[in-house]
């Protein structure tokens, strides 16, 4: 409420709501938990999304390293790579 004992507009209220509940709740990811080989071979050191879902209900660790937070295989790449 208002200092004066007034309600905000309705539409304040709802948005008030939303971000309510948002803070209220677990920080959420979604990603591809499907088995992928290919994105899995593509890191030196790979998420393990499957196994990290299996061992801690549904939680996955976000990494730390610098960037984006994962090291690209470069032979993984060149491998792949069109016109080698």
């Amino acid at each position: 409420m208002k200092e004066n004992g007034a309600r905000p507009p309705l539409a304040q209220q709802r948005a008030d709501q939303n971000i309510d509940f948002f803070n209220s709740i677990q920080p959420m990811l979604e990603f591809d938990t499907t088995d992928n080989k290919f994105r899995d071979e593509l890191q030196q050191v790979p998420l393990d999304i499957q196994g990290q879902i299996k061992n801690t209900g549904g939680y996955v660790d976000i990494p730390d390293a610098p960037g984006i937070g994962v090291e690209p295989d470069m032979a993984f790449i060149r491998h792949f790579a069109v016109g080698n």
